[in-house]
């Protein structure tokens, strides 16, 4: 996924208890390292979280969604990324755009794009960042590149440092 704003932010979003956080692990688990979102968003679920924040594993990101983005404060969309200027995972702020990057992710839709339905239909719209994931092999198949584990591993210790999980769980 490339940011859909361009805007490309090192210090990424804040987290604070209280607000609702959707994390949206997106996917296809059938290609190699673009299964990294789903893996993210379930090892992440299996941490003890805090009140509030909720992980979802997508094959894509569809309209009906839009339903569950309007009900929380923020979501964060976990997606690999095959970008080679990427050393790390990397945070990027999203606005509702459905210019001419609205579905060329691969997916369904992009974030920004998901983001105009969830104003459309609902009234409101989330503050929304994705997490792009430095990835090697989009090929069909299981198991990650290096590089995709590397991904992995970042991503995951990311998060839980950003919403206060403890590391060991």
């Amino acid at each position: 996924m490339t940011p859909s704003d361009g805007g490309r932010d090192g210090s990424g979003p804040a987290w604070a208890p209280g607000r609702r956080l959707l994390v949206l692990g997106v996917g296809s688990t059938l290609r190699r390292d673009d299964a990294l979102g789903p893996a993210v968003a379930e090892a992440l679920a299996a941490a003890a979280l805090p009140a509030g924040v909720a992980t979802r594993p997508v094959h894509g990101l569809v309209p009906e969604l839009a339903v569950d983005l309007a009900e929380v404060d923020a979501v964060w969309f976990v997606d690999a990324a095959a970008d080679p200027s990427l050393a790390q995972p990397t945070w990027a702020r999203v606005a509702p755009s459905a210019g001419p990057g609205a579905g060329s992710s691969g997916h369904a839709l992009d974030p920004a794009a998901l983001l105009v339905w969830t104003e459309a239909w609902t009234g409101r719209v989330p503050e929304a960042w994705t997490l792009a994931l430095p990835a090697a092999d989009f090929a069909l198949g299981e198991g990650w590149s290096a590089r995709g584990s590397r991904s992995f591993r970042e991503a995951l210790d990311e998060l839980r440092r950003r919403l206060g999980v403890d590391t060991a769980t």
